[in-house]
Parts: structure tokens; C-alpha cells; sequence
């Protein structure tokens, strides 16, 4: 099936053929059961899953679809392509320009329409952004996680799906490491208040805004040269329709304070996916230019599902699960102060981050060291040759 990139005037590419995988539809009927008659919100609703996630679900049998977003473009977009579909299937259809960090317009939000299940995609997601603006990144990531688990404590839900990423599992860089505190806050909250609250966790999406494969394209089209990392980076990529109703079928398996995992196959070379781009848009691999500009801040070489070491996907199965959320918060000492729950750090990360401290990192990376001291995260060699051997071949 071939889908176009975020470049209209560009040629069209096959995604299912860059990143090697045939898109199959997942079976849903678990989740149409259960929000038969419900109202479901999803924040972060105009953005690549969030769009992705609420295109979905008004296929279900929803009385209310709720869509949160503080971009009014990107809330505009979703709503119109949703419309008519929401009018054909006797879906309220509500769009709500709001930004989860604020929590008044939140709960108001929450009083009037009652959601049941939430699907939480708002986030800050660019790494090298996020690096470079840490306080943001930690408000927005952090703050409006704790507001909508706050309220889902305050008003009561069916189900929380915290949409998360393989970049919080032994993360180099902070919006990894925002993703972890809010796996451990979710898993905090669902023992603390016995809600039905779980996480997601998955790697790149293949055409995503701002992501990899739009940009090579962009490249290619313009005839300038690739801009790669590194020859030996390897990364997860899923096609964002695959991704999304794993997502909302493997949040109907999740038991509380679960993390699921999506099966991601294999990792991908980068640089195979350049010279499968450069020769679909009828241009020579071996010849055309790359460059190799080196790791940005917070960039690993690869990326894990999970802190588990087993093959958590050797019988083939779309998705695994974590129980319990991975591993627990790790009581701590920090700058002479014990913190015995996640909750507490959350506390203190916030409060230095909207003061401006750079005590907020250093917080925020304490909370996460015992994640990071289990295994040392290097470079797969074996990987790489096995896909250099698989090229070659």
C-alpha cells in the first residue's frame, strides 16, 4: 500500500517496503466490546498516533471520542478528517484546544464529559529538542502525565493507556528518561489507587512528523547528500496504522500496572533503509552521497524493548507483557533527602524544573540509575554484522 510522505509535491513511497513489514490489522473485537456506549479521550490527538489512535477508534461503537490537543492546526486536521465518520456512526465528536500541563481546563473537561478509557499520547517526543530544553521537556512530559493520572483518581476511569517508547528502557537521553518516570508513575498510581491503568511501550514509527524516513526522502528529492548518524545505527520502525491498533489491543490485555511491548521484529540498519529510499526513488545507492554526521546528544547506537534480556517474542506473538511495569522505583538518597516512592521525586523534579534548576535533571536521572546500573547499554556487534551479512546477501 503506498502512502505519501509529508512532502505533497514528492514522489510516493511504499513504507511497508522500506521497513520490510506487511501491515496486518489486528483483531479489535475485545476493545469494540468494551467501549460499546463509552466516551474515550485521547490527548495528544493531532499528532502522528494520536491522530492515528482517534482514526481508529471512531470506527468503534464510542458514545463521546474526545480530542485533546494545545496545537489548534494539528486539533483542526484531526477533527475535519473525523467529522463525517463520527456522524455516520453516532459518535459526539469533541474537540478540546487545551494543554495537559494546565489542570483546570483538564478537570473541567473531565466534570462535563466523564471519560472511560484514556489513551494518554501528549508528549514531547524529539530527542534532541527535549535535551536542548530540559525543563520543557520535563514540564510538559512529567506535569501532564500527573494531571491526567491526578484526575483519573478524582473522577474515576475503565482504563488508562500511557503511550510510551523503547527509548525509556536504559536511556541516554531525557525524553527517555521523562517516558520511565511516567511508566513508574503509572505503575505508582495504579497499586496506590487500584485503577486500571497500563503503558505501551514501542519504537519508531515509519513516516511519523519530524521522523526519519521524511527527512531522508526530503533529502533525496532535493538532491543533497544523506545525513546518517552512524554506519552501525540500528533502530525499531513499526507503519503508524500496525502500531496504533497494537496499541489498542494490547491495552485490553494489560492487567494493572502492566507494560506491553509490541513486537517490532528485527532492528533496521539506517543505512539500509537510505539505500532502499535512494533506490526507490530511481537513484544509484552506490553512488549517491551520504554523509556521516555523528550522534546527536542522547543518541544510542540502538534501542531495547525492555530491561528483560529474554526473547519475550519467540513464539511470534504481536505483543508481550511486562508485568508490574518492568522493574519498581528504587528507593533513594538524593542531595541528603530519601525518597521512598516516585511520587515524592515527581514532586521535587517538578518543582526545580518550574524554577528553572538544572536540579530537575540531575533529579529526574537519579530516579532512573538503578534502570541504568542493571546492564551497561552497548553497542550489539553481533547485530550489526548479521546485518551487514543480510545486505550482502
Amino acid at each position: 500500500m503506498t502512502k505519501p510522505l509529508n512532502d505533497p509535491s514528492a514522489l510516493e513511497l511504499d513504507l511497508e517496503d522500506i521497513v520490510g513489514r506487511n501491515f496486518e490489522k489486528p483483531d479489535l473485537k475485545a476493545l469494540r466490546t468494551r467501549t460499546k456506549g463509552k466516551t474515550v479521550l485521547v490527548t495528544g490527538a493531532g499528532g502522528s498516533i494520536g491522530s492515528e489512535l482517534a482514526n481508529q477508534l471512531a470506527e468503534m461503537e464510542l458514545k463521546t471520542l474526545i480530542l485533546v490537543d494545545n496545537s489548534e492546526y494539528n486539533l483542526y486536521k484531526v477533527n475535519e478528517s473525523l467529522a463525517h465518520v463520527c456522524e455516520e456512526n453516532s459518535i459526539e465528536l469533541v474537540p478540546s484546544l487545551a494543554n495537559i500541563c494546565e489542570y483546570t481546563p483538564m478537570e473541567n473537561l473531565f466534570v462535563k464529559h466523564k471519560p472511560d478509557f484514556i489513551y494518554h499520547a501528549a508528549a514531547f517526543k524529539h530527542v534532541p529538542l527535549v535535551e536542548s530544553n530540559p525543563q520543557a521537556g520535563i514540564v510538559n512530559n512529567i506535569a501532564g502525565t500527573q494531571n491526567i493520572l491526578n484526575l483519573c483518581v478524582l473522577h474515576g476511569i475503565e482504563k488508562f493507556t500511557l503511550i510510551s517508547t523503547d527509548k525509556a528502557v536504559r536511556t541516554t537521553n531525557l525524553m527517555g528518561a521523562t517516558k520511565r518516570v511516567c511508566e513508574l508513575m503509572m505503575n505508582h498510581y495504579a497499586n496506590k489507587h487500584g485503577l486500571d491503568l497500563c503503558a505501551v511501550r514501542f519504537g519508531n514509527v515509519a513516516g511519523s512528523s519530524g521522523s526519519l524516513i521524511p527527512k531522508l526522502h526530503s533529502q533525496i528529492i532535493k538532491n543533497k547528500p544523506l545525513t546518517i548518524t552512524d554506519e552501525r545505527m540500528t533502530r525499531y520502525f513499526m507503519l503508524i496504522p500496525e502500531a496504533v491498533g497494537l496499541v489498542l489491543s494490547s491495552s485490553m490485555s494489560c492487567n494493572r500496572g502492566d507494560i506491553a511491548l509490541l513486537n517490532m521484529g528485527r532492528p533496521i540498519r539506517i543505512m539500509d533503509i537510505a539505500k532502499k529510499m535512494i533506490s526507490l526513488c530511481g537513484k544509484n545507492p552506490k553512488s549517491y552521497p551520504i554523509k556521516f554526521v555523528g550522534t546527536r546528544p542522547g543518541e544510542k547506537l540502538y534501542e531495547e524493548l525492555s530491561l528483560n534480556t529474554e526473547d519475550l517474542f519467540k513464539n511470534g506473538q504481536s505483543f508481550a507483557t511486562l508485568k508490574d511495569g518492568d522493574i519498581p522505583f528504587t528507593p533513594m538518597v538524593f542531595n541528603g533527602r530519601p525518597y521512598n516512592d516516585i511520587s515524592q521525586a515527581v514532586f521535587d523534579i517538578l518543582f526545580y524544573a518550574n524554577n528553572h534548576s538544572k536540579m530537575s535533571v540531575n533529579l529526574l536521572w537519579a530516579a532512573i540509575d538503578s534502570d541504568l546500573s542493571l546492564q551497561e547499554s552497548l553497542f550489539d556487534e553481533d547485530l550489526f554484522e548479521q546485518s551487514k551479512e543480510i545486505e550482502a546477501a
